[in-house]
């Protein structure tokens, strides 16, 4: 049984989210307030401004002794278009932290995103030869619940990989202006990142992790991963990799779920019963083990998000 959300988005906080998310001036004061909830969404979007601008405006340096690789980034100037390897790069669709996203179309005209690391992120020897070989095996990757890879490269010093284009809704900014979701959502979300991060597993990348700015939500409701490798990782990052597994995907997901089911995001006080007594026991009894990076195998662990997908 699937329930459709009664839930609609005001178009007003999704175009605050995007300038945010692209780095533009919000004027805050023209902002007017309607309702209650209203105010909570815009302190919400504040702190997400606020959020992206102190990371924007981190410092970044080499790490390691491999050699940094001097190279003039591609140009990304707001509504150009330039050519990155066999693309024809479009509009920014979205801008992170780590990176951005833009509308690309291919040599066959088929329609792609361009997913570019940070410009001012430098990369070395040793990165580059992770990075390309990491792309070649996502490349042969094929899931349902993983934004498919289509190729990838390092063009006038702008390492980045391309996928298919997708319409589907982005988890971050639908948090952002909802708070939080119904307990049925979130465990369709969970049934399908869960289902990527198996195929992953499987693949042999494990220790990522799982966080909301890459998930997409499918029509139907399951949680669609986009997985870009060690493309947004930095060398801290890279070095702990090796001792990261597969708990540590589950603990994230659960971290993630735990967000998304609260609106609040997860510390260890977060697990107090007074905090959460409206979520179903069977729901807050796996997000406990997931926390503890002690998940039940993944069969068990979709059969309980299967089950809560029907809970009102």
């Amino acid at each position: 049984m699937t329930r459709e959300s009664k839930h609609k988005t005001d178009p007003r906080f999704l175009d605050l989210a995007r300038a945010i998310s692209d780095g533009a001036p919000v004027i805050w004061d023209n902002q007017g307030s309607n309702s209650p909830e209203d105010t909570r969404t815009l302190e919400r979007l504040r702190a997400l401004e606020a959020v992206v601008s102190a990371h924007r405006s981190l410092g970044v340096t080499p790490t390691g002794d491999a050699p940094t690789v001097e190279a003039t980034p591609a140009p990304r100037e707001a509504g150009a278009t330039f050519v990155w390897g066999p693309l024809t790069v479009g509009a920014k669709e979205a801008q992170g932290t780590r990176g951005e996203v833009y509308h690309a179309v291919d040599e066959s005209g088929r329609e792609v995103a361009l997913h570019l690391r940070r410009a001012d992120w430098p990369v070395d020897a040793a990165f580059l030869i992770a990075f390309r070989e990491e792309t070649d095996r996502l490349v042969g990757l094929n899931h349902a619940n993983l934004l498919r890879v289509l190729g990838g490269g390092n063009h006038a010093g702008s390492p980045g990989l391309w996928t298919e284009w997708s319409h589907g809704a982005g988890l971050e900014e639908s948090l952002v202006i909802r708070g939080s979701m119904p307990v049925a959502e979130c465990a369709r979300v969970g049934v399908g990142l869960l289902a990527a991060l198996t195929a992953l597993h499987e693949a042999g990348f494990a220790g990522y992790g799982v966080d909301a700015s890459r998930v997409l939500v499918r029509p139907d409701g399951q949680g669609m991963l986009a997985h870009s490798g060690c493309l947004f990782l930095r060398g801290p990052e890279m070095t702990e990799l090796g001792s990261r597994g597969r708990d540590f995907d589950y603990g994230t997901l659960g971290r993630l779920l735990f967000r998304a089911s609260t609106g609040v995001v997860w510390t260890p006080e977060g697990l107090s019963p007074d905090i959460w007594p409206q979520l179903p026991t069977e729901f807050t009894d796996l997000l406990g083990r997931l926390l503890d990076e002690s998940a039940p195998p993944a069969g068990e662990t979709e059969d309980i998000l299967s089950r809560l997908t029907d809970r009102v």
